[in-house]
């Protein structure tokens, strides 16, 4: 765990992962977890998975849903390719 500045409060991340090679397939699959813990009623969870297809091409999916003092709830959604050429 990381301890980190955010303005004028600490706050505290936790990211995970590990990466896994899937039989039958190209690459390395990573699926991670993360945490964010601010200051007061505020933090962040995501989750998502990265696939490396090579040293060229990186897929890449996440959701997130971040909570702060006493607003309603944020929730997202990414998608990421990414290719060299």
């Amino acid at each position: 765990m990381r301890a980190m500045e955010a303005g004028s409060r600490n706050a505290f991340a936790d990211p995970g992962g590990f990466g896994v090679t899937v039989p039958g397939s190209v690459g390395v699959v990573t699926p991670y977890t993360g945490m964010t813990l601010g200051g007061g009623a505020s933090r962040t969870v995501r989750a998502g998975a990265r696939w490396q297809m090579g040293a060229d091409a990186r897929l890449g999916a996440e959701g997130a849903r971040a909570e702060r003092d006493g607003e309603e709830a944020v929730h997202d959604v990414m998608l990421r390719l990414r290719v060299e050429f």
